[in-house]
């Protein structure tokens, strides 16, 4: 952070809280003769976090064998 080449504690910064400003979420129901579908949806807003699911489908990490986002389509990679 402070750019003077060495990483140590001058380095550290506060990246922000991970607790959201607030949160919610609705379901709902359909049915039809004898069909039926339910919906969920929960979101949470104004909160910092790790995006794990980035490292997992946009690398490597694990598994040479999972499935990658669309964002790695068309890159150039070394087998």
């Amino acid at each position: 952070m402070n750019e003077d080449g060495v990483i140590d504690n001058k380095d550290m910064t506060d990246l922000g809280n991970a607790q959201p400003k607030f949160y919610g979420g609705f379901n709902q129901t359909f049915r039809y003769k004898n069909w039926d579908m339910s919906l969920m949806f929960n979101f949470s807003v104004g909160n910092k976090v790790y995006n794990a699911n980035k490292l997992e489908y946009s690398t490597q990490y694990l598994y040479k064998d999972n499935n990658m986002s669309a964002d790695v389509a068309n890159r150039w990679m070394m087998v």
